[in-house]
């Protein structure tokens, strides 16, 4: 809960942070959210494409499961 309140708080102050969008996708995998986690890193991707670590998990979490085609 805690997490979600900061990332929520920080992504109103840096909505186009893709660190924080990448931490949130972090979380959510944490709870076994993988679509949130997956959408969480696509926005950041979107938002800030320089930020290179949305690339990599979302990567990593396609070839890992039935998606490989898009990894």
């Amino acid at each position: 809960e805690d997490v979600f309140r900061v990332l929520k708080v920080g992504l109103g102050k840096f909505p186009n942070s893709g660190r924080l969008y990448y931490e949130k996708g972090v979380a959510e995998l944490g709870l076994q959210k993988e679509l949130d986690a997956i959408q969480s890193w696509e926005k950041g991707v979107n938002l800030d494409p320089n930020y290179g670590n949305n690339y990599y998990q979302l990567v990593n979490n396609y070839k890992n499961n039935d998606n490989k085609l898009w990894a």
